[in-house]
C-alpha cells in the first residue's frame, strides 16, 4: 500500500496518485487541496523526493560506459558554454554593457570543442552533422523560414532524413 507523500501517514487509495484525499492539490488550478491548504516548500520537497529514483545502481552502471561519460561531458560543457554566451547577451541587452565580441568568439570556440568531442564519441564528422541538419531544415522550411512551417513540422519526414546514411 502506498502512503501519501505529503503527510506520510495516510494511505493512498488510487494506484496512480501519491497523495491522500486530504493532501491532493495537483488537479486544483489554485494549487490548494480540498480543505484549502496550499502547498508549501516542505510539501513540494517531499513530493519531489518521493518521485526521485531510489535505485541509482543502474545509473552508476551506465556511467561505466566511456561513451556515456564522454557524451555527458560534452553535453554539460555545451550547456555551460551556452550559458556564458547567454550571460553576455543578457548583460548587453538588459544592463547596457558593451557586447564583448572577442569573448563571444572564445565561447563559440569552446562550444565547438565540446561538439567535436560529441562527434568523435558518436563516430560522425562535423560535415555529416551539418549536412543532415541542413537537409532537415530544408525539408521543414524549404528555402525560407516561416512561422507556419515552424509550427507545422513533419517530424516523421525529418527523422527519415536524419536516419539516412
Amino acid at each position: 500500500m502506498k502512503i501519501c507523500c505529503v503527510c506520510l501517514n495516510s494511505p493512498v487509495e488510487a494506484e496512480q496518485y501519491s497523495f491522500c484525499k486530504d493532501c491532493w492539490w495537483e488537479q486544483d488550478p489554485r494549487n490548494t487541496n480540498p480543505k484549502g491548504r496550499k502547498m508549501n516548500p516542505s510539501d513540494f520537497i517531499k513530493a519531489c523526493v518521493m518521485r526521485e529514483a531510489k535505485d541509482i545502481q543502474p545509473i552508476k552502471d551506465r556511467l561505466q560506459s566511456t561513451e556515456n561519460v564522454r557524451l555527458l561531458h560534452a553535453m554539460i560543457g555545451m550547456c555551460t558554454e551556452a550559458g556564458e554566451i547567454q550571460d553576455q547577451m543578457k548583460k548587453a541587452i538588459f544592463y547596457g554593457k558593451v557586447l564583448d565580441k572577442t569573448n563571444l568568439v572564445e565561447e563559440l570556440g569552446d562550444v565547438m570543442w565540446y561538439i567535436a568531442v560529441a562527434c568523435d564519441t558518436l563516430g560522425v564528422s562535423l560535415e555529416e552533422v551539418m549536412a543532415k541538419n541542413n537537409a532537415k531544415l530544408e525539408a521543414r522550411y524549404g528555402k525560407v523560414f516561416t512561422e507556419t512551417a515552424a509550427l507545422n513540422r513533419d517530424l516523421t519526414k525529418e527523422r527519415d532524413i536524419l536516419e539516412k546514411k
